[in-house]
């Protein structure tokens, strides 16, 4: 893949409520290598970004592509610029769900952290974007010599602990409206976007449950004025009325990633 066009303008980085500035619109192709564009990239110091920069490929995750597999040894990790990525499981019966996503405040296999380059989940993409490629034995050693990497990785993977651990709360107390509107807002704070482009068949597959299902919770959203839906598009009409219509999950999470991306600035 080419590298990105050094004479493009850096793109600029706006603010947003949930991760207080932490956060990249999304953004045109192609990029620039930029330390503002992921969340764990900003809390290196200089001399840690120096080493980092020139180890980061920019490139384009499509739609549907898995990053990786279960199962599978770690080679790269990757962190979503504009892309969104999915944690998936996959059942014995050909089923599968969602349990985590990662998007700019984040990266991909954590689990190598912990002493473990082999995935025990799916990976793959739910909205295509850009995203930064790295290579794993890099980031095993910068875990190790970098306090601020080391930092970084620990409070996002208590980030992720609570996301995975609410995720299964909701999934067993809400119903699937709600759930679905917890996930529309938590796309909507880290895109900054209005548009998203999700189908019904993809949260569906997502969610664990059938396509009617989301069918019907986007009718319901729909009817309270917080969305519209069109030909795979969903656009966000009142933020207001889907926190509304959203379980008290979307609080926690938002609350919590607020709290402990706080602790960087």
């Amino acid at each position: 893949m080419d590298g990105p066009n050094q004479s493009e303008k850096t793109v600029r980085f706006e603010s947003t409520d949930l991760f207080d500035g932490l956060i990249a619109t999304v953004m045109p192709a192609p990029i620039l290598i930029d330390q503002q564009a992921n969340a764990i990239l900003r809390v290196l110091s200089e001399s840690d970004w120096i080493r980092w920069r020139l180890q980061l490929t920019p490139v384009r995750l499509e739609l549907y592509r898995v990053v990786y597999e279960a199962n599978s040894h770690l080679q790269h990790v990757y962190l979503p610029v504009s892309s969104v990525l999915t944690m998936q499981y996959y059942f014995e019966d050909g089923h599968m769900a969602e349990f985590a996503e990662i998007g700019n405040e984040g990266l991909t296999g954590t689990f190598a952290f912990s002493g473990n380059a082999t995935s025990i989940w799916t990976c793959s993409v739910m909205r295509a974007g850009w995203a930064y490629m790295i290579d794993i034995g890099f980031l095993l050693k910068e875990f190790e010599e970098s306090s601020a990497f080391r930092s970084a990785i620990l409070r996002y993977m208590q980030v992720l602990m609570l996301i995975t651990a609410q995720t299964a709360v909701c999934n067993r107390r809400h119903s699937i409206s709600q759930q679905f509107a917890k996930i529309l807002l938590l796309n909507h704070d880290r895109l900054m976007c209005d548009d998203l482009v999700f189908t019904h068949q993809l949260m569906a597959n997502l969610m664990g449950v059938r396509r009617e299902a989301i069918s019907l919770a986007a009718n319901q959203l729909q009817e309270l004025g917080a969305i519209e839906y069109k030909r795979g598009n969903i656009f966000i009409k009142s933020r207001i009325s889907l926190e509304n219509a959203c379980c008290e999950c979307y609080r926690i999470i938002h609350n919590e990633i607020h709290r402990v991306y706080a602790q960087t600035v």
